[in-house]
Order: C-alpha cells, then structure tokens, then sequence
C-alpha cells in the first residue's frame, strides 16, 4: 500500500509547497521501499539543510554506474532505483533524494536545467543536469541541492561562482516540478522533444532582445 496524502501534507506550509510533500507516479513511496528507508529517515536530526546534508550521506551507500543505458534513461522509478542500489547518472540521484526528503517530510522540487552552451550552439550531446530544491519552513524559503555532487546548499545552477562558469558554464531552468514524468521527459527521445522546444524558445527570445 502506499502512502497517502495525509502522512505528507504540513497544514502549516503555505499553499504552493504543500504538493511538493505529494508523491508522483515516478516518486510514489512503496510499502517494500517505507520498510527499506523508514528507520534510516526517522533518525535524521537538526534542521532542513542538516537533514538534507544526513540524506546525501546515506546515498553514498549506492554505487554509480557510468554508462548510458537508453533502455533504462528516465524510465525507473526512485523506488526502483534505491531497490536496485545504482545511480545511472544525475536524473537518478534526484529522484532518489526526492523520494528520501519527501519521506523526512521536507518538501522538495526536482529541477530539470539545460546547458546555456548547448542552448546556443545545438548539436547531438543534449547538455544539462538535474538538480532539486528543499523548502526550509524556518526561513521560507527555496533551498538548491546538488544530489548528484552532494551539494547542499548548491549555487543556483543559472548563476554560477566564476570558477563553476569556467568548469561548466550556466545552466538555464527548463522545468520544475514532482520529477521527470511529472515535467514531461520518461525516456530519451521525450527528453531531446522538449530541449530542443526549450531551445527553438530560448533563442527566439534572445533574438527579440537583442
């Protein structure tokens, strides 16, 4: 059985939080996956960005597998992926620590960014990373996360210090919302749709301000 909604919401958030404390289809929390997860999540201790910082440590338990696998891109669950116990690459890390702050009840958003380079320029190698943002109710306030370098809190990805924009240049926010399906992308060819839509809108803009 899973969870519902009722073991997630906080009435004290304001309105356009809340359903970042709801699952989605990609980030549902299954009862195997509650059994798996529940007694590592109930011993986290201090505020939101320690919490955070306690979850990113608890992922390091999972092993990285480099490799592209198109049968596998943006098509598993966060449920599978900490069941299976390996990250394919960035999509992966998000969605895993999404489902583990949801469980900590920290409201949390997954961030889709592409390449200001790759915007500009185009080509084959669709640039981009994904991050995700925690809501801290003490500050109010939206607080970046880099589960994949295990950065909490992470320089906005559109305005990086000088030496990120030397080592990987800006990243532009192509969407926000509860993971990947919710935002649109479940595989590869649904990802290179909407980057290149991104991309052709992006540089229509630019071009009107110029």
């Amino acid at each position: 059985m899973e969870q519902t909604e009722g073991d997630f919401i906080d009435n004290e958030l304001p309105y356009d939080v809340k359903g970042y404390l709801l699952p989605s289809k990609q980030t549902e929390i299954t009862t195997e996956i509650v059994s798996m997860v529940e007694g590592v999540v109930n011993r986290l201790e201090g505020n939101t960005i320690q919490k955070a910082q306690q979850i990113l440590e608890i992922m390091k338990t999972y092993s990285s597998k480099e490799e592209f696998n198109e049968e596998e891109f943006r098509k598993r669950t966060a449920s599978e992926i900490i069941k299976s116990g390996y990250y394919t690459g960035c999509t992966d890390f998000a969605l895993a620590f999404t489902l583990l702050a949801r469980k900590a009840k920290i409201p949390t958003m997954y961030v889709e960014t592409v390449s200001e380079e790759w915007l500009k320029h185009g080509g084959d190698s669709y640039g981009g990373h994904v991050y995700a943002k925690i809501y801290d109710s003490e500050k109010n306030e939206w607080i970046w996360v880099d589960p994949m370098q295990r950065e909490v809190p992470s320089t906005p990805p559109d305005n990086p210090t000088p030496e990120q924009e030397k080592r990987r240049g800006k990243r532009i926010i192509l969407a926000e919302g509860k993971d990947s399906w919710d935002i649109g992308i479940s595989d590869f060819t649904s990802l290179k749709e909407k980057f290149n839509t991104f991309r052709n809108e992006w540089n229509s803009k630019r071009d009107l301000s110029n």
